[in-house]
């Protein structure tokens, strides 16, 4: 049974896909740019990621996944959604996955963050992604969803969101952000502290936008580029979910 379960909500996972009302607001690659990238998005919102991400012909999408028992059913689910795993954590093996992740990257595969794993705390962007967009000059491109209707995992840590059947679904990508190679620790941690609040505000934005396109209008603003605006909010500021 346990060899046989990933296979089994694999299949689950892709039966709700197929049910879901999907909006994409901006662009997962620019057509007229064909190099790597890196996704940046939170733990608990990336249960539709893997419908709507389509990697490079001949590359893949990496993750960096625990080497934890629960870590290998992820890593196996993942790869079942078309997501490879990069083994590591900032717990355990993180260093060693970084610097695989950073090799994957180099030869032309994206890479993909889940900027508060493995275990939070929510909302709190961890500096990993914005190391490896710094060592090999790849930006990273912040992700967010909304949904309608979903399932709230309230005793995990990521308050993880799973939409219901027929809801509809609202996944942003935003604008590249590029972080230069010379940049010190301290301009690392203000990229850091701006990467979480655009990451904020653009799920809470994409929650209103989900429920109410019409009210909302135009949907573009939804991925405008970081900027002070953003590092007046405080960091902390997380989505509110309405369940």
């Amino acid at each position: 049974m346990k060899t046989s379960l990933p296979y089994l909500l694999a299949g689950l996972i892709k039966l709700i896909y197929l049910t879901l009302r999907v909006e994409v607001v901006g662009a997962p690659r620019p057509a007229s740019e064909d190099g790597p990238r890196l996704y940046g998005f939170w733990h608990g919102r990336m249960f539709f990621l893997p419908k709507v991400y389509r990697p490079r012909s001949g590359h893949a999408i990496r993750m960096m996944i625990s080497v934890s028992r629960d870590g290998e059913f992820v890593a196996r689910l993942g790869r079942l959604l078309g997501v490879e795993a990069v083994r590591g954590s900032s717990r355990r093996g993180g260093l060693k996955a970084l610097l695989e992740m950073n090799r994957l990257v180099k030869q032309g595969d994206d890479g993909g963050f889940t900027l508060d794993g493995p275990v939070g705390p929510a909302f709190a962007a961890k500096p990993g992604a914005l190391m490896t967009a710094r060592k090999v000059g790849v930006p990273i491109i912040p992700v967010a969803s909304g949904y309608t209707d979903c399932w709230c995992l309230h005793k995990s840590w990521d308050r993880f969101l799973i939409p219901k059947p027929f809801s509809r679904v609202v996944v942003v990508f935003g604008a590249p952000i590029v972080v230069e190679k010379g940049v010190d620790a301290n301009g690392l941690e203000q990229a850091r502290v701006l990467l979480q609040s655009v990451l904020n505000r653009m799920s809470r934005e994409a929650d209103i936008y989900a429920r109410d396109p019409e009210g909302w209008g135009d949907p573009t603003p939804l991925m405008r580029p970081w900027g002070s605006s953003d590092a007046s909010q405080p960091p902390d500021h997380p989505p509110t979910q309405i369940v």
